[in-house]
């Protein structure tokens, strides 16, 4: 009797076909599209912003015609004297600083003199260092004080390892005075960046 082979056909037939979507089911699936990054940007983040911007960032400030490129950590605050145009706190590890600006008359070396007699240096201090600084075309004094600081607005007697940057511009009619004075650690660490602020100085005379 002849059998025939269909029925052995059939299965394999069937094996082929459902074998053809398992092979496509094996293929690596596209990859899923992933979601931007949810974190919130920096509040004071603009187009130009950087993530130094916070700790190094300046800012233009007109002070009564002069103008200055101010670091933004530099905290503006009332004025403790009448004397004074405006005041800032400038942060330090061991305290912050007070820095000032003024104008008044007088004889350079004689200003200087009196911001001498406001310290007394001990054996450990540094001896005061004079230098010159080109600000706005104008020859200006950098005068750097180190020693027990006894600011007249202080009624707590001097203040030991004091240290004080001040600098004399001399203008047509006054000169203009850019002083600061605190911890020794906080001045010198603010050193650089305080004779930058000061060489940034433009004045509108």
């Amino acid at each position: 009797m002849k059998t025939s082979a269909f029925p052995f056909v059939l299965p394999f037939a069937i094996l082929a076909l459902f074998g053809c979507d398992d092979a496509s089911s094996s293929l690596p699936e596209p990859p899923v599209p992933t979601a931007k990054s949810l974190a919130a940007p920096q509040a004071n983040a603009g187009p130009n912003s950087s993530a130094g911007d916070d700790a190094g960032g300046v800012a233009e400030r007109n002070f009564n015609g002069a103008i200055f490129q101010t670091p933004t950590v530099w905290e503006e605050v009332p004025k403790k004297s009448d004397f004074v145009i405006a005041e800032f706190q400038v942060p330090g590890q061991d305290g912050p600083a007070r820095l000032t600006l003024s104008t008044a008359g007088g004889d350079v070396a004689a200003n200087i003199d009196r911001w001498r007699g406001q310290f007394q240096r001990g054996a450990e201090d540094p001896a005061p260092r004079e230098s010159k600084l080109n600000v706005d075309g104008k020859e200006a004094t950098l005068v750097e004080l180190f020693g027990s600081f006894r600011d007249m607005l202080n009624q707590g007697g001097p203040q030991p390892a004091s240290a004080m940057l001040g600098v004399v511009i001399p203008l047509r009619e006054t000169n203009y005075f850019v002083k600061l004075t605190g911890p020794r650690t906080t001045i010198t660490a603010t050193r650089e960046t305080f004779v930058k602020f000061v060489e940034s100085a433009t004045f509108r005379e």
